[in-house]
């Protein structure tokens, strides 16, 4: 209740005065904020965008006002560090997702009449530091936020945290993202971070050309084998290939998540050639790894 009363809250007002993708590096924190009033609300009175658009322009508004880049690092914290470049984007990605869906499910949104009237109660402003804090009212509704703003390496100020009460952005996304990571595994925390309702359990993006894809392993009586698979590209697309001269060496990756919710796996897999007089098949077996596929030989007399 807690949760979904702060960001109900908080994050809606707060990018209802957001707007201008593009300011004057020159601004000022308070003009910061003012000045992506316009550009929201001309997104959000424009009949003529398709869904699809609109949301796109919400998350390029998210993406400049918010300090993205530092909010990742700060909510996974000992996690981050462990992430490649790309798994790192893909929190990124799935926070930004949240924000917007956050204001999106908010009742205010449903609210079609009245402006959201902003009020600098007090503030301090050092060379890189800005807190703000600020009163948001909307038809007699007052909300006091304390909005906490660096000023990144390009010279604009991005918000770093939000503060309601005694509950912050950070201290919401810390929890969420703790709880999911002490029972499931990364590719499970962006799905459910991002309100994706899938989840990616691999798609070898973040593997590099040529090696064998990042985090999985084989069984220790195959270490001096030699591992018949590598990353390959083919339209943009990285996908693991195998190319097997009787090694005979399994690959595998731990990723919990939740088989209630998501009991089914899909997957795509391609054989170039195969060996003649054999059928294919699939095994039915389960020790929390994807479905084995197999050759079975089958007699030419």
């Amino acid at each position: 209740m807690l949760r979904l009363f702060f960001y109900g809250l908080v994050l809606l007002p707060i990018v209802l005065l957001a707007g201008s993708i593009n300011y004057e590096h020159d601004s000022s924190p308070e003009e910061t904020i003012e000045s992506y009033s316009q550009k929201w609300n001309e997104i959000v009175n424009n009949d003529s965008l398709m869904q699809e658009t609109q949301k796109e322009q919400f998350l390029k508004i998210i993406d400049s006002l918010f300090y993205l880049e530092r909010l990742g690092p700060q909510i996974l914290q000992k996690t981050w560090v462990k992430l490649d470049s790309y798994a790192q984007n893909q929190l990124v990605e799935a926070l930004k997702s949240s924000i917007l869906q956050k204001i999106c499910d908010s009742s205010l949104m449903k609210v079609t009449d009245g402006k959201i009237a902003l009020t600098f109660k007090n503030k301090e402003i050092k060379e890189n530091f800005a807190m703000l804090n600020c009163d948001f009212v909307r038809n007699n509704h007052k909300i006091s936020i304390e909005i906490y703003m660096l000023r990144s390496p390009k010279g604009s100020w991005k918000i770093s945290n939000l503060k309601i009460g005694n509950i912050s952005i950070l201290h919401y996304y810390y929890s969420v993202c703790d709880d999911i990571l002490k029972k499931y595994s990364f590719p499970y925390l962006v799905s459910e971070l991002g309100e994706y309702h899938f989840v990616a359990l691999e798609d070898f993006e973040g593997s590099p050309l040529g090696e064998l894809p990042v985090g999985w392993t084989w069984k220790k009586q195959d270490n001096d084998k030699n591992k018949p698979y590598r990353i390959e590209t083919e339209n943009g697309n990285k996908y693991l290939e195998a190319t097997d001269d009787g090694e005979s060496v399994i690959l595998g990756k731990e990723i919990k998540w939740d088989l209630k919710k998501y009991p089914y796996i899909s997957f795509r897999w391609r054989g170039h050639r195969i060996p003649e007089g054999v059928m294919s098949g699939f095994t039915k077996e389960w020790i929390a790894r994807p479905v084995f596929i197999l050759f079975i030989g089958k007699s030419s007399a």
